[in-house]
């Protein structure tokens, strides 16, 4: 990227602004803080939630929570906590469905659209004789409501673990995938955009692959512009590692990458991010015999190297970890590594430089809700800082036990930053915007991010010298930069994560005459074809707050 330059007061054009920033930034210095608020699940007298998502089911612009939950006595359920203005969870909606023993063996659960009417449905795994097990859909009504789950069945019946909801096929429906440690099988389906699934074949998988419950890690690690989907290996036998399923328009190649004698023991996830921000996806390994994460190096094609002896030496879990959450969560622009952990009832973080290497950045503790089954990140009070959602397994009979936990995310607002306006509604509630630090001169590694936005899709930065605070442009979104009344006005790109994280450099050039002058920057981001986050009729366009920045 090109670095931002001041441009003459007399002239108004639009730069784009490509490219990467080849510099590492430090760890953040910001002062900050985590406040865990219980919200239990209040109703069940069994065992509580294995899996969460977060997004927007009634289109307020406040990110609601929906949990799966393992059997109580008669059945199981599915909880809903609709997001409150200004910060945390109402009550939940208890939605009973199936008899005997339904619910999740700690699969992925997901909030997406699946049918094509611009509100997001919840999508899990079950272990249910009652559907045939494999997963269940329940379709969202746009008011905060969902339907009683209906079947997504495997071929065979035997417990799903894990799954992975994704566009495979580039049709722009969403598409899911299931894999069952019984039967030795994964089991694709892909959308038809009616909210239902077709049926593919089943893709074989004899020992050692497939994972027990860990999650399914889905990224494009190839770079051909299909979303590929993973699974860590599990039998130690097999020097376990992970295997790769390619994707070619929703035909799937598995490629094994066994591990070393350091990494041969039980991994139950994978997950993946640009940790060394190179370009290439890398991974990340949930090890649950040894207790470590274990991070693969991707060097392209794809080509993972285990990165040990290079780079970062396996972290420490305190124990019983599920799955690795891969986001930004300090805000400074670098990928970081979030873990729940069964054993010591608690989540542990690691901070990434953003080449590559990782430190621990701390530990937080859910009680009094215990066992910590999924994670997600989402900004739950639209402050522009991403907070922690936890579903909480607890214990039989407790029900103060089980629910969801809310780490919400503080720090001091850095000097010269101030935030105006609103954003619009973005799948997981309000998008927000904050800067990495204060503007200062000649700081070629500042960034800005943005929260809440429609994942894995293409934003650009605005930047402007004249605040707004209107539609005037008549694009169904609030522009906090006025484009036509700015004399310095510039773009650069930005892309989103796959957990609806975006962030761009916004390098500083060393020049005196910055000193003292403000700029207002926000972002604006293309939603993807099937899953608006808003009710139609839209440009198909979500923006953030206005950002001023005074150097």
């Amino acid at each position: 990227m090109a670095p931002l330059a001041i441009r003459s007061l007399t002239s108004c054009s639009l730069l784009a602004l490509g490219g990467a920033l080849a510099s590492a930034m430090a760890p953040s210095a910001r002062a900050q803080s985590w406040t865990g608020v219980p919200y239990p699940l209040g109703t069940t007298t069994g065992t509580g939630p294995r899996g969460l998502a977060v997004g927007d089911l009634n289109h307020d612009g406040v990110p609601d929570v929906v949990t799966n939950n393992s059997a109580s006595t008669t059945s199981g359920s599915v909880a809903v906590f609709l997001g409150l203005p200004g910060g945390g969870l109402g009550p939940s909606t208890i939605i009973p469905w199936g008899s005997g023993t339904p619910g999740t063996t700690d699969g992925n659960s997901f909030l997406a659209d699946i049918n094509g009417d611009a509100n997001l449905d919840f999508v899990f795994c079950n272990g249910s004789s009652s559907f045939g097990y494999g997963a269940s859909a329940a379709l969202g009504s746009g008011t905060g409501l969902l339907a009683t789950p209906a079947s997504i069945t495997s071929s065979t019946a035997s417990v799903t673990h894990a799954g992975a909801a994704a566009d495979f096929t580039g049709e722009g429906l969403i598409d899911f995938v299931m894999v069952s440690f019984g039967s030795n099988a994964f089991y694709p389906r892909f959308g038809t955009g009616s909210g239902a699934f077709a049926t593919q074949p089943d893709i074989a998988f004899p020992s050692p692959d497939g994972t027990v419950s860990g999650n399914l890690g889905v990224e494009d690690v190839d770079n051909d512009g299909d979303l590929d989907w993973s699974s860590a290996r599990f039998y130690s036998t097999g020097g376990c590692g992970f295997s790769i399923f390619l994707n070619s328009g929703g035909i799937f190649t598995k490629v094994n990458y066994p591990g070393t004698s350091a990494t041969s023991s039980v991994h139950e996830g994978i997950s993946f991010g640009d940790f060394d921000e190179d370009g290439d996806q890398d991974a990340v390994l949930v090890n649950d015999s040894a207790n470590q994460l274990l991070l693969f190096t991707n060097s392209g094609a794809p080509a993972f190297t285990y990165s040990a002896s290079t780079v970062q030496a396996p972290l420490a879990l305190s124990g019983g970890p599920r799955n690795c959450l891969v986001a930004d969560i300090d805000h400074d622009g670098h990928l970081d590594l979030t873990v729940q952990q069964e054993t010591p009832d608690n989540i542990q973080i690691f901070q990434g430089n953003g080449d590559g290497t990782f430190a621990p950045f701390g530990t937080l503790s859910p009680a009094p809700q215990l066992n910590p089954r999924q994670i997600a990140a989402s900004d739950m009070n639209a402050d522009g800082q991403p907070d922690l959602v936890v579903a909480c397994f607890g214990t039989s009979g407790n029900a103060s036990s089980m629910g969801v936990v809310v780490f919400f995310y503080s720090s001091l607002t850095p000097s010269g930053t101030v935030q105006f306006g609103t954003g619009s509604a973005g799948c997981a509630g309000t998008i927000g915007m904050s800067a990495s630090g204060p503007p200062t001169i000649g700081d070629s590694t500042y960034r800005v991010t943005s929260v809440n936005v429609p994942p894995s899709t293409l934003g650009l930065l605005l930047i402007g010298d004249v605040p707004s605070a209107s539609d005037y442009l008549f694009i169904g979104i609030v522009l906090h930069v006025d484009l036509l009344a700015s004399s310095v006005l510039l773009a650069a790109d930005m892309y989103s994560d796959s957990g609806g994280t975006g962030f761009t450099p916004f390098p500083v050039p060393a020049n005196p005459l910055l000193a003292g002058l403000t700029f207002h920057v926000q972002s604006v981001w293309v939603e993807p074809l099937m899953r608006t986050c808003r009710i139609p009729p839209t440009y198909g366009l979500v923006s953030s707050p206005g950002l001023s920045l005074t150097f």
